[in-house]
């Protein structure tokens, strides 16, 4: 935490700053695989995550909010026990939430509304292209490329050259409600398959635009997105 001193006229008085600075976090926050992740915070998540039962590793894999919980707690923002799930961790005794969704709104409430926040319009398009691949393709693109618009101007031109806290809510997902990462003014410092703004691919079944800012994905006819983009600033 950070303290400043202000002055109104004669009299001075010291502000407590409630977020984290970014050098701190930046040190923080662990940027290593999640296979070697999960130990460090609790023995039983990495047996969770590392189950031979398929459904048991889904469900523990990710590591978003507790990579958050981690540099948080570790920064001197202390996160409390959460009744709804965390792993305590082993070594330093800290509560690491492992739930996007938990972690998202207790941040809301200890930082205030984000400094940028965004809501994407629902991403659709008319799939009656025939068999026409092309066709298919071309009518994607233009919807995608309305979306890329929208996020360049009304986020990223926002927080170009500011470092903060980033979370982004996606739907379809079965396992997560979204991703917590940070920003460092120009790159998301953790999202493998997610952190290259050219990345696309079209496929017999669907399609994919990775980069989490405008993440928009079609597998069988499914589709996952992102809906909401939230940018706490850290100084």
């Amino acid at each position: 935490m950070k303290k400043i001193k202000v002055k109104a006229g004669d009299k001075e008085s010291t502000l407590k700053i409630n977020r984290p600075s970014w050098n701190d976090m930046f040190s923080n926050y662990k940027t290593i695989e999640s296979s070697k992740f999960y130990s460090i915070v609790s023995s039983q998540w990495d047996k969770n995550a590392k189950s031979e039962d398929p459904e048991t590793r889904v469900a523990w894999e990710n590591t978003c909010a507790g990579r958050m919980s981690y540099a948080l707690n570790h920064s001197g923002f202390i996160l409390p026990k959460n009744p709804k799930g965390a792993f305590i961790g082993e070594e330093d005794g800290y509560s690491h939430w492992f739930r996007v969704k938990e972690l998202r709104e207790y941040l809301k409430k200890s930082f205030g509304k984000g400094d940028v926040e965004y809501s994407l319009p629902a991403f659709k398009y008319d799939k009656n292209t025939g068999i026409d691949i092309n066709e298919k393709v071309k009518k994607i693109k233009g919807k995608v490329d309305e979306r890329i618009n929208l996020v360049q101007n009304n986020v990223l031109e926002k927080i170009n050259g500011k470092k903060g806290i980033v979370v982004f809510e996606v739907s379809g997902w079965s396992n997560a409600s979204g991703h917590f990462t940070l920003w460092d003014g120009e790159n998301l410092l953790y999202a493998p398959g997610h952190d290259v703004e050219s990345a696309y691919e079209y496929y017999i079944n669907g399609f994919i635009y990775s980069y989490y800012f405008w993440f928009v994905q079609e597998t069988n006819s499914k589709i996952f997105q992102t809906n909401k983009i939230i940018f706490w600033e850290l100084k």
